[in-house]
């Protein structure tokens, strides 16, 4: 609201301005593949070799067998470890992990309350090991039926220590305990009896004694004589509120079990809304009375006359143990998502609190089962996850991985994860080039997956892994370009590949072996952008942790190899092997290099994020003015750089936001169209020096 200038003086305001924009990451990598342990299809944030360890299965000498260490013989060696541990060598620092697989969790279903002669019991919750494999099998549940209320409807009767009249208010009474403002009440009996309620309460000082008054919400339409009672009303069927003796363990969420005295007069609701009052002096300092207001109105009446209406919550607990003992009991969970003992925030949702053992959640297939029904059904004796017997259709066995039986859909549930994670930038499946006959072939199928992937987000870009032990010929399984003919188009860039695989020293074996070297490029990836910047092509680089290449290429086995894309490692006189190539598996000349895919990727992405102040601004003039200064000065950084080319900014690149572009039409359909043109710097791939013979001795000149 604009500031009022009345009185003279100096003012000052603060304007707010759009920030700068501020360039996105461009390093952070996802590995996808099999792993010894950790969660299933779940992306996982990790910043260093030690905190894989200990998420994805630590490596333990004759767990898998004599002399043999778990990543080789489980029972294939599993390449991802090593493609993780080869990018925070050559300089990652952060990526993203997610494991994939076909091991199942142990797991049971709980019934819930519905009766057999309503067609139950349904499904209630859904319990599973944390952990796939037949150990979770072995961990206990059980159900237990708890009270986190027990209380009454409140019927406190009070007599009248002073005559009434009619039109009058107030009411003088020997007491105000146990009632109190919202009270409805009865006043008096026979046919002078009538009902009101009370507004506020008082205690009278100015005569020589205290008087307590109840002042009454309308006149009273009797007069009533001293003696007589006034006394809580009794409840009708379709009332909402409660006036209750406590409220303690009472809350939005909560289910009530409502039971005049020992008649078969009950009902069920669910409490919407508590109000709780000061305690009175004659109770005990804990109790607190209060209001409680219901779903549903009552199904039945309560006239609180004579008899005491008992009302207890109703939830339940869960005792689970593992396998070696531990136990963890959860008391007085909820079912409701409003309750603050919500089963899914205590036991999944809060870290110090969080089951270490099992998940609980709700079933594939929930029933629609009304509270109480819905809770689960208390249990006589802890039952374990794993099936009791063949026709045990409640629990289901754990079972380990069996990685000679992955298939292309396990990874694509694993690929699919990352869709949810924005900051990733390469995507890496370096289990993807496994060439083992006795598997599936996953490889085309994994890979085709990965760059379908990207080219679905744009932001983010794949590499892409050669088999082992693979020629230069275009057979199918035999050769490097019979593997880059298999992989999809991708006009614009989003995927390259790289050959051969590379030769490590396996950390926990004395000899070497070759890996697939997606994860040590993507460490040079983000070497490379630290140190120089996204727009230098991450090629000329060692890789460390790198002793030798499986196949070493001559210069013109290279040249075949680069005009198809395919990026070649090699190992020059006096060097350890380098990257060697910096193409995507583009055929447009625009996409052609790495450098300048990942370049437009992170001007895109920052554009997006700096400019979403902008959403729902005024569409004028003005705003156009802002839209362009600050994307103009985004970019003058990179042309400083040298990611733009040109001896000027505007040589480099163009900012248009205009009339033109956004003629009433548009802006009617609450568009801002911005048009941005670039001029990349390529890569220098190919230095060329003539030289030529002078007279006056020798020219040379680059091209």
């Amino acid at each position: 609201m604009p500031t009022l200038y009345k009185t003279p003086g100096v003012y000052i305001e603060e304007l707010p301005v759009a920030g700068p924009i501020e360039a996105v990451g461009t390093s952070t990598a996802a590995f996808v593949g099999p792993a010894l342990a950790g969660p299933m299809n779940k992306p996982v944030k990790v910043t260093s070799w030690d905190q894989f360890v200990a998420t994805f299965g630590k490596n333990v000498e004759t767990e898998f067998g004599t002399n043999r260490t778990p990543y080789s013989a489980f029972p294939r060696r599993l390449y991802m470890p090593y493609a993780v541990r080869g990018f925070f060598d050559n300089g990652g620092t952060v990526c993203y992990v997610v494991r994939v697989g076909n091991a199942v969790r142990a797991g049971r279903n709980l019934n819930d309350r519905t009766p057999t002669a309503e067609g139950g019991p349904g499904v209630a919750l859904r319990v599973e090991a944390l952990k796939e494999g037949v150990a979770g099998g072995d961990i206990t549940v059980e159900v237990l039926d708890q009270n986190a209320a027990t209380t009454k409807l409140a019927r406190t009767s009070v007599a009248t220590t002073a005559a009434t009249v009619v039109g009058s208010k107030e009411i003088s009474v020997a007491s105000l305990s146990g009632i109190g403002p919202g009270d409805k009440v009865v006043i008096g009996t026979g046919t002078g009896q009538e009902t009101g309620v009370i507004e506020r309460t008082l205690v009278d000082k100015s005569g020589a004694s205290s008087v307590n008054k109840l002042l009454m919400k309308n006149p009273l339409a009797h007069a009533h004589q001293t003696g007589q009672t006034v006394r809580h009303a009794g409840l009708l069927a379709g009332d909402t509120r409660l006036r209750v003796e406590d409220t303690r363990g009472i809350e939005r969420g909560t289910v009530l079990h409502i039971k005049e005295g020992t008649t078969p007069k009950e009902e069920h609701a669910e409490v919407v809304h508590v109000v709780q009052l000061r305690a009175d002096t004659n109770d005990s300092a804990d109790k607190r009375p209060g209001f409680v207001t219901v779903r549903a109105g009552l199904a039945n009446a309560y006239p609180l006359d004579s008899t005491d209406v008992t009302v207890k919550s109703l939830e339940f607990g869960l005792k689970i143990t593992g396998a070696g003992g531990a136990t963890e009991t959860y008391n007085t969970l909820s079912m409701s998502p409003d309750h603050s003992r919500f089963y899914g925030r205590i036991l999944n949702g809060v870290p110090l609190i969080n089951s270490r053992l099992v998940e609980v959640r709700a079933p594939d297939d929930p029933g629609s089962a009304p509270p109480p029904k819905n809770l689960p059904a208390a249990m006589a004796t802890a039952v374990a996850l794993k099936r009791a017997n063949g026709t045990d259709a409640s629990g289901t066995d754990g079972a380990e991985d069996n990685l000679l039986a992955l298939d292309p859909s396990h990874f694509d549930k694993g690929i699919n994860a990352l869709e949810k994670i924005d900051d990733v930038n390469i995507l890496c499946v370096p289990d993807a080039a496994t060439n083992i006959s006795n598997l599936p072939p996953l490889r085309s199928a994994v890979q085709s997956a990965m760059i379908t992937h990207c080219e679905r987000m744009f932001d983010r870009v794949a590499i892409i892994d050669p088999s082992a032990k693979l020629g230069l010929t275009d057979e199918p399984e035999k050769g490097i370009l019979g593997q880059r003919n298999s992989l999809p188009g991708t006009p614009r860039g989003f995927a390259a590949l790289y050959y051969p695989q590379i030769v490590i020293q396996d950390p926990q074996e004395s000899r070497r072996i070759s890996v697939p070297p997606s994860g040590h490029l993507a460490g040079v990836y983000a070497r490379s952008d630290a140190t120089r910047g996204v727009h230098k092509a991450p090629a000329n680089e060692p890789i460390r942790g790198a002793l030798a290449l499986e196949s070493e290429l001559t210069d013109a086995e290279q040249g075949e190899l680069n005009i198809q894309g395919v990026n070649v490692l090699r190992i020059f006189p006096g060097t350890g092997p380098v990257v060697w190539g910096a193409r995507t598996l583009s055929t447009d000349t625009a996409w052609r290099y790495i450098s300048v895919r990942r370049l437009f990727l992170q001007i895109e992405e920052s554009i997006q994020e700096g400019t979403r102040w902008a959403v729902f601004e005024p569409n004028n003039l003005a705003l156009w003015q802002k839209i362009r200064r600050n994307v103009t000065a985004f970019l003058n950084g990179f042309w400083r750089d040298g990611a733009l080319f040109g001896a000027t900014p505007e040589q480099a690149f163009y900012v248009k936001v205009d009339e033109e572009l956004n003629p009433p039409e548009v802006r009617a359909l609450g568009q801002v169209i911005i048009e941005i043109g670039l001029v990349p710097a390529f890569p220098a791939e190919f230095i060329v020096f003539r030289i030529q013979q002078m007279p006056g001795g020798i020219d040379v000149s680059e091209l």
